[in-house]
């Protein structure tokens, strides 16, 4: 599929779109054990101080498809996910290795289209063991 190696088995968080425009918003996430915590970040959207500052950009995108295509119809080339989705999003990657509450802020005063962050997190290690 198309979804990174390093998400797949992640547990993901269903944000509120409708949120997208709310200043001030604190989403509060909080983790039972240390992980990597992932957030995919609308590339239209200026990037806030607190993504910035606290996550790093892995230099992986992730696309949304908002529109359906007939079954016959095929969207861009498989490398070129700008061309594959109707919407593209940065990831970013903020190791958190005590457990605990993460704070996530809002997506910035600007007004342009936009879609609401999501988030995932995936354990530093198998729970499993």
């Amino acid at each position: 599929g198309d979804l990174p190696r390093f998400l797949r088995g992640a547990d993901y968080v269903k944000t509120f779109n409708a949120y997208r425009y709310n200043q001030g918003l604190q989403l509060q996430i909080t983790l039972a054990v240390a992980a990597d915590l992932y957030v995919f970040f609308d590339d239209r959207v200026p990037v806030p101080n607190w993504l910035a500052l606290e996550f790093k950009e892995t230099d992986v995108d992730i696309g949304l498809i908002e529109t359906r295509l007939p079954d016959s119809t095929t969207r861009g080339s498989d490398s070129n996910v700008s061309e594959r989705f109707d919407r593209v999003f940065s990831i970013w990657r903020r190791r958190v290795e005590v457990p605990g509450t993460v704070v996530l802020g809002d997506l910035g005063a600007s007004g342009e289209d936009r879609l609401m962050y999501g988030v995932a997190a995936v354990p530093l290690w198998d729970m499993r063991d």
